[in-house]
C-alpha cells in the first residue's frame, strides 16, 4: 500500500512538473525570454534571502538580544526565550516513548509564536517605518525556534 501512494505522489509530481511550465507561460506571456529571467532572478535572490535571514539571526543574537534585554529592559524576551527551552526539554526528556514525536511539533509553535510576538511588539511600539521582512524570520528563530531545538537536544542527550 505505502508504494502504490509513493508511486502516486512521484505520478502528482511528474505531472505538476509538466503543466506548472505552461501555466506560468501562459501567466507571464508569450514571451518565453521574460519567463527564464523571472525564474533565474528568484533562484538568485532566494539564496541571496536565505543567507541575509542566516547572517540577521546571528547578528540579533551577539547584539541586538543582549541590549534589548540587559539595556532597554525586554526581560520577556528572556523569559520566552527560557519557557520555549523548558518546554522542549521537559518534553524530550519524560514523556513516554509513544508520545515523544509530538513533541518535534513545539518548535513549529515557538516559532509561530515568535512570530506574533515580534508583530505585537512592533505595534506596540508604534513602528511605522518599513520592518524587512527576513527580521521577521530571524528574530522569531532567534528568540523562540533556537532555544526550543537546544531544549530538544538537550532533553534528548539527558535521556540517553
Amino acid at each position: 500500500m505505502k508504494s502504490k501512494i509513493k508511486w502516486l505522489v512521484l505520478l502528482l509530481i511528474v505531472i505538476a512538473i509538466a503543466i506548472l511550465p505552461e501555466i506560468l507561460f501562459e501567466f507571464f506571456g508569450q514571451s518565453g525570454e521574460a519567463f527564464a529571467g523571472y525564474l533565474a532572478e528568484c533562484m538568485i535572490w532566494i539564496g541571496i534571502g536565505a543567507l541575509a535571514v542566516l547572517l540577521w539571526t546571528f547578528t540579533f543574537l551577539t547584539t541586538v538580544l543582549p541590549e534589548l534585554i540587559f539595556v532597554q529592559g525586554h526581560w520577556t524576551f528572556l523569559f520566552i526565550m527560557f519557557f520555549c527551552f523548558m518546554v522542549a526539554f521537559l518534553l524530550s526528556w519524560k514523556l513516554p516513548k509513544s508520545s515523544r514525536p509530538l513533541s518535534r511539533l513545539w518548535p513549529l509553535i515557538c516559532f509561530m509564536m515568535g512570530m506574533a510576538y515580534k508583530d505585537a511588539l512592533y505595534v506596540h511600539q508604534g513602528s511605522s517605518s518599513y520592518i524587512w521582512w527576513g527580521s521577521y524570520l530571524a528574530d522569531a528563530f532567534a528568540i523562540c525556534l533556537l532555544p526550543a531545538l537546544i531544549g530538544l537536544l538537550a532533553g534528548n542527550l539527558l535521556r540517553r
